[in-house]
């Protein structure tokens, strides 16, 4: 997360509105939980981000990042993993957890208990897997990051999706 707030204070930031927020969850429901259920390819039409955003993004792990059209927002997706995500920079917690609740109730998901400024939903991905979606928020720097990604189902997961 310091590599990340790093990210935030060097990306000319301004305060996100709804629709950013929104464009987030749409950047992670064409790009990463495709890739999360199915092992899809992460190739958006987006523009390359810096050799100093990715490595900040990708904290010294394989992958690749791309800048969206809004300069505060980029996805990243790791080489080799069934995980991918969106930070946003600029981003009131509030306003990022409303967006999630509005935009989690179509994706079939559960939500875990919450952990402080992290929330965490969970849906069966087949094959003793599960999908795990993080949203997690630095309060006072307003900075969101989105991480979604398959593992093995576990008696915790299992609890929070009703099975055995």
């Amino acid at each position: 997360m310091i590599k990340a707030l790093a990210f935030a204070t060097a990306m000319l930031a301004t305060p996100l509105a709804a629709q950013e927020s929104a464009e987030m969850l749409a950047l992670l429901e064409a790009h990463c939980m495709p890739k999360v259920q199915s092992d899809a390819a992460v190739n958006p039409p987006l523009e390359p981000a810096s050799e100093g955003i990715a490595d900040s993004l990708l904290d010294g792990q394989p992958g690749r990042a791309w800048t969206a059209a809004n300069p505060a927002i980029a996805l990243f997706d790791y080489e080799g993993a069934p995980s991918c995500g969106v930070f946003g920079a600029g981003v009131p917690q509030a306003e990022f957890f409303a967006a999630i609740d509005g935009w989690i109730d179509g994706m079939g998901m559960v939500e875990a208990p919450r952990e402080g400024d992290t929330r965490r939903f969970l849906a069966d991905a087949g094959d003793g897997e599960v999908a795990m979606l993080f949203a997690m928020t630095a309060p006072g720097q307003n900075v969101a990051v989105l991480n979604a990604l398959r593992l093995p189902a576990n008696d915790w997961t299992n609890s929070i999706l009703g099975g055995n």
